[in-house]
């Protein structure tokens, strides 16, 4: 089983999946640092992360591109017909001036930091980034894209999230009821 720990020093992650090694470093760092252990990892440098059964954890940075959608006033924004790039050359000086390249290097720079748990989106934040100096509309529309498609994901993987919990949910009560009922039987046997 895969071990994670979160400790509070400096804020520091220990991971692996070697329990009795983890557990070694664990020693060793108590040994020389007054430590905070702040259980099993939920929430880290911006990435979160969800446990499931069977020792399955997925990271997700739901919060990070919410407030990039914000940021950018998009929260509400609607699906675009056409994919990110669909069939465009993005190119230097090709058309109006972005008028607020702060806000441009400011949510390019977050979809970079997204790329650590979405490297599908790697490709096209990269592209864009070569327009950092000199952003001009359509590099932003370009951006735009890539923040409609990471809501449209964040609402699947959402909706996956519940699922999951549902299930989680529903094999506890069903563990709970057959507990239940082999308790009654006990008894039951018992009094006869």
């Amino acid at each position: 089983m895969d071990y994670a720990k979160h400790l509070v020093h400096d804020d520091m992650l220990v991971t692996g999946n070697d329990n009795s090694k983890i557990m070694k470093v664990l020693q060793q760092l108590y040994s020389t640092f007054l430590l905070n252990d702040l259980g099993d990892i939920n929430f880290f440098l911006g990435i979160e992360t969800l446990h499931f059964p069977g020792n399955m954890i997925t990271l997700n940075q739901f919060k990070y591109i919410f407030e990039l959608l914000s940021k950018s006033g998009m929260q509400d924004s609607k699906r675009m017909s056409t994919p990110i790039f669909s069939n465009s050359k993005l190119t230097a000086n090709t058309s109006t001036p972005f008028e607020d390249p702060t806000l441009f290097l400011s949510i390019l720079g977050g979809l970079q930091y997204v790329t650590v748990t979405r490297p599908d989106i790697a490709f096209s934040v990269n592209k864009l980034s070569q327009f950092m100096a000199n952003p001009m509309l359509e590099h932003w529309n370009a951006v735009k894209r890539i923040l409609i498609e990471m809501q449209i994901w964040m609402i699947a993987n959402l909706f996956l999230v519940i699922v999951f919990i549902m299930v989680r949910i529903l094999s506890l009560r069903s563990a709970a009821n057959n507990l239940l009922l082999a308790a009654a039987l006990q008894r039951r046997n018992s009094a006869h």
